[in-house]
């Protein structure tokens, strides 16, 4: 005891210094606190917060501080007023009697109610405004209740600062009567939130709650202590050791620098119980009281040790369920890829032979329009012949219109001819006329040659019309 005094009193020297070091500074005076309506004269720092706009929100909490402390309410017009004692126990602090409120909080909690609250945002308002840490909105939650239920605990950040704010907070109900681990437990079974997000989160509650605890058995122990110093005789120097490390505790719980650890002062404070135990005596019935309330704990400590061993067992055997169903997942997994790879293959052989056939239509298409230009040429082509035929057709036309005219002439010049030479051989019988007769005979065979001539033109003409119709 005489050590950890020394131990202590050098801490309260060095600290004492540091505080000597520091300038002193003024008291911040304590904010209002004062209710506005939502939609009739809401703050800038609501609205900032509803919009989304953390960095304006906590810049004008740190400009008008008095915004920190100003509740937001919202009244619901469509219900008739209640004042039964139900629903005014489920009001926070600063209720407005009975009005019909819809939800009531303060900027800290408008925050924590985000999904993903602004740390710099909540750092502000805890400046501005410590006290809104230990203020209930209109169901009884604490901001601390509001950021376990909406983010899960993700951000540990936000839940240490929140409960180095108002560390009593960690074991307060709300109107449901759950605290902030609770909620956290409630929405990991419930699957809203994985165990790994609300780990860190739980263990800053646990931990707080674990020093809460500790701090309570060493008050009682000291009490206990004190009483048992002031009540025996005799033993002077032990009671005044015993109450020198009594002051050493209780002065170090003050200050801010604790220098035992958890399993020191859990020793220190098992030891007088342990030693009266170990004897068989009891030196009063205080010690008989302390060495009973020792009973009880360690009971009860047996009793939590053999629930979480229990839970632990359960958790291992939920871990090998877990692990069966993960190993069926994946043989599921791969047969399942196995069946999907070889549609790919499939799917991928049909792309190949689609593939080919379209290169075939591709190479059937540049045939026929290979084909079709042909034909083009064949009928520009056969056009040309067309018109060839046509000129000869017509050649021939006139040929034998041509033809038919000349035999006509040539007809009516025979016949005339003929006439003629019918005439001369009629008129003339007497030697003179025989001669004359003679040499018209022989004028006729002229006229013969001539019809030759005639004749042999008028086959050429059908021979050559011959030639055309072919």
């Amino acid at each position: 005891a005489e050590d950890r005094s020394n131990q202590h009193i050098k801490v309260v020297s060095k600290s004492s210094r540091s505080a000597q070091k520091q300038q002193p500074q003024p008291p911040t005076p304590a904010l209002e606190e004062r209710q506005v309506d939502a939609y009739e004269n809401p703050t800038v720092v609501f609205q900032c917060i509803n919009y989304g706009d953390w960095d304006g929100a906590a810049g004008r909490a740190t400009s008008h501080p008095e915004e920190a402390a100003t509740w937001i309410v919202r009244h619901d017009t469509t219900s008739q007023p209640t004042s039964t004692s139900t629903e005014r126990g489920r009001k926070g602090k600063g209720d407005d009697n009975g009005q019909n409120i819809k939800w009531r909080y303060l900027p800290l909690h408008l925050a924590c109610l985000q999904r993903n609250p602004s740390l710099r945002l909540v750092k502000q308002l805890l400046a501005v405004f410590p006290d809104a840490a230990s203020r209930r909105d209109r169901d009884g939650n604490l901001p601390l209740h509001l950021v376990c239920n909406s983010s899960g605990g993700k951000n540990q950040d936000i839940v240490q600062l929140l409960v180095d704010a108002y560390p009593k907070g960690c074991a307060k109900n709300n109107a449901k009567r759950r605290t902030p681990a609770d909620i956290l437990r409630r929405k990991v079974k419930d699957g809203k939130f994985s165990s790994s997000d609300a780990t860190a989160a739980m263990a800053i509650l646990a931990n707080m709650g674990e020093k809460k605890k500790q701090k309570k058995q060493r008050r009682e122990h000291d009490a206990v202590e004190s009483r048992d110093d002031n009540g025996s005789s005799g033993s002077n120097d032990s009671s005044g050791r015993r109450s020198a490390a009594a002051h050493s505790r209780n002065s170090s719980k003050d200050s801010s620098s604790w220098y035992m650890s958890d399993e020191e002062a859990n020793s220190a404070a098992a030891a007088p119980a342990t030693s009266s135990l170990a004897s068989g005596r009891s030196s009063n019935p205080a010690n008989d009281e302390i060495m009973l309330r020792w009973r009880t704990m360690e009971e009860s400590l047996q009793n939590e040790i053999r629930q979480l061993e229990n839970s632990l067992d359960e958790t291992a055997a939920e871990r090998d369920m877990l692990r069966g169903a993960m190993t069926n997942m994946e043989q599921q997994g791969k047969e399942e890829a196995q069946d999907k790879k070889r549609q790919i293959d499939d799917l991928t052989h049909t792309v190949v032979e689609l593939e080919e056939r379209a290169a075939e239509a591709d190479d059937l298409r540049y045939q026929a329009i290979d084909h079709i230009d042909q034909i083009d040429a064949l009928v520009e082509e056969n056009s040309g012949l067309k018109h060839k035929i046509d000129a000869l057709v017509a050649d021939l036309h006139e040929a034998h219109h041509r033809l038919e005219v000349q035999e006509q002439d040539f007809d009516e010049r025979l016949e005339a001819a003929r006439e003629e030479m019918a005439m001369h051989y009629t008129r003339h019988d007497n030697p003179e006329e025989v001669d004359g007769a003679v040499s018209e005979e022989v004028d006729g065979s002229v006229s013969v040659h001539i019809v030759d001539d005639l004749r042999s033109e008028m086959e050429e003409l059908r021979s050559e019309r011959d030639a055309l119709a072919d």
